[in-house]
């Protein structure tokens, strides 16, 4: 979104129908364009990580994905733990995050309140 203020910003309510329509287009078209550079940016990125490169500590041609893979390995057997935390995440086993609230009985009248609001 370009810089500005908030005064400026103009309600959808206050345009026509035809402005409506052509700001949607619009938004259409650049998340589109968006969509269509991250998907090249992807599609680059895996043919890169099939490419045959020379290993700099053997000097022997490996695949991208494997040398990855070795050195992020090393990196968690020297202690790296971010580098643990990456590994982990990335073989799907990331810990499941839970949160426990509670809620005093005098804010359960505004909870429900706000609940039922959000329904509508």
């Amino acid at each position: 979104m370009g810089k500005g203020k908030a005064e400026n910003l103009i309600k959808n309510s206050d345009l026509t129908p035809e402005e409506r329509k052509e700001k949607a287009s619009k938004a259409g078209k650049k998340s589109g364009e968006a969509r269509a550079k991250k998907k090249l940016l992807k599609d680059e990125l895996l043919a890169l990580l099939d490419m045959e490169i020379e290993d700099p500590d053997s000097k022997k041609k490996v695949n991208t994905r494997n040398l990855i893979s070795a050195k992020l390995i090393r990196e968690c057997i020297n202690g790296n733990v971010k580098a643990f935390v990456a590994l982990r995440d990335t073989i799907g086993e990331k810990p499941v995050e839970t949160i426990n609230a509670s809620i005093e009985n005098d804010n359960k009248d505004i909870l429900k309140a706000y609940l039922e609001n959000v329904k509508k």
